[in-house]
């Protein structure tokens, strides 16, 4: 590699480090955001839960709160 070419992808590399460390139009999560979020990790919660070997059926039994399931909790099992 020739010596401009190595400064050329040096000041490259560097200025895309800078500009790739500032948040270009980050915008902070609104509550319907936060809910989505916990709903999703509430219904992953549930779907390992039936997947999970040693547990009996009895036992594979997940509750989904009511604000994700429209306004009342739901009882979810296999």
């Amino acid at each position: 590699m020739t010596t401009k070419k190595s400064i050329f992808v040096t000041v490259f590399l560097l200025t895309a480090l800078l500009l790739g460390t500032f948040p270009v139009g980050a915008r902070s999560l609104s509550s319907n955001d936060q809910r989505r979020i916990l709903c999703a990790r509430d219904k992953m919660r549930i779907l390992s839960n039936f997947f999970e070997v040693g547990k009996s059926p009895e036992e594979k039994v997940g509750e989904l709160p009511s604000q994700c399931a429209g306004g009342k909790a739901v009882s979810i099992q296999v």
